[in-house]
């Protein structure tokens, strides 16, 4: 999965990143924490697969931002999203960081 992930590694940040700072309506954040949910399972699997389809559910979740809206009924991300979503990204980086050191720990 290291090896998978690492390849969706910068993609998932850019995406994920994108979460904070969007407005939605709550059945779309639903949705985003459904799949952030989903994306955690996926690494504690191994699944690379589930993790990039989960990666982009929630990336066609996000409007493409073309300058500020706030749309009736949307809102910035709710408690539990950011919890999760701060999770996953801590986890994407634990995750580059152990397999750096593995790569480092072959090299000598």
């Amino acid at each position: 999965m290291r090896a998978e992930l690492s390849d969706l590694q910068d993609e998932a940040r850019e995406i994920l990143g994108s979460v904070t700072r969007v407005l939605l309506t709550p059945a779309d954040w639903q949705e985003v924490e459904v799949s952030l949910a989903t994306m955690a399972k996926a690494l504690d699997r191994g699944d690379p697969e589930t993790f990039r389809r989960e990666l982009y559910r929630v990336e066609d979740l996000i409007p493409v931002e073309r300058g500020p809206r706030a749309l009736p009924g949307t809102t910035s991300a709710p408690e539990p999203v950011l919890e999760r979503h701060a999770v996953l990204v801590e986890r994407i980086g634990v995750e580059d960081t152990s397999a750096d050191r593995t790569e480092e720990q072959d090299d000598q």
